[in-house]
């Protein structure tokens, strides 16, 4: 499972399945580029994320908690750092399941790209963004496949840029009351 998250695309070639994960949406994109004919999915944290989602999750949690080991406040200072990797190849799975890959196939296991739109640049990039995501939609079809994608894309940016714009600005008040370690006024002081 590991290669799949190898960032490491040798040059020149793209990898076969690019997400688009918009951090305070329920709705991310899954561009599909393994076919002449590029396949776009709209799908939804929600039918990702579900009850056998979280078993797998907590078995695997369980497992890693309760591994034999001769160095047991290493092995649990390294937890945070394996739950990561678990719950990112959980999903992984999930999502490329969701796509129709076999994960039985590993000598045909697509590359995943994932890329987050959100944080604190977004706001003043939005329109380069909905332009970089619909060249990605164009990768491999027509332009009116990504005509038809546009509206959703435009509206995805935009939802999350509010919420970005949103974090913003509750960190500036909270900045402005002293309560934010990031964030240093005139007449503050942190001593």
């Amino acid at each position: 499972m590991e290669e799949m998250f190898d960032p490491h695309i040798p040059t020149g070639e793209e990898s076969d399945i690019q997400i688009c994960v918009f951090p305070h949406l329920e709705e991310f994109l899954a561009i599909d580029l393994r076919d002449a004919q590029t396949q776009i999915h709209l799908l939804n944290a929600g039918d990702i994320f579900n009850e056998h989602f979280f078993h797998s999750v907590e078995f695997e949690f369980s497992e890693a908690l309760r591994r034999e080991n001769t160095a047991p406040f290493a092995h649990m200072f390294n937890l945070p750092l394996r739950m990561e990797e678990v719950v990112r190849e959980i999903a992984m799975t999930f999502i490329l399941d969701r796509l129709g890959v076999r994960m039985d196939d590993e000598a045909n296991m697509p590359t995943v790209v994932v890329i987050v739109v959100g944080g604190s640049t977004l706001p003043g990039h939005s329109e380069q963004v909905v332009s970089g995501i619909r060249r990605l939609v164009q990768g491999g079809s027509d332009d009116s496949v990504a005509a038809d994608w546009e509206e959703v894309i435009a509206r995805l940016v935009a939802r999350e840029n509010e919420f970005a714009q949103k974090e913003n600005l509750d960190e500036l008040a909270d900045a402005g009351l002293g309560d934010l370690p990031d964030y240093s006024t005139l007449w503050g002081s942190r001593n």
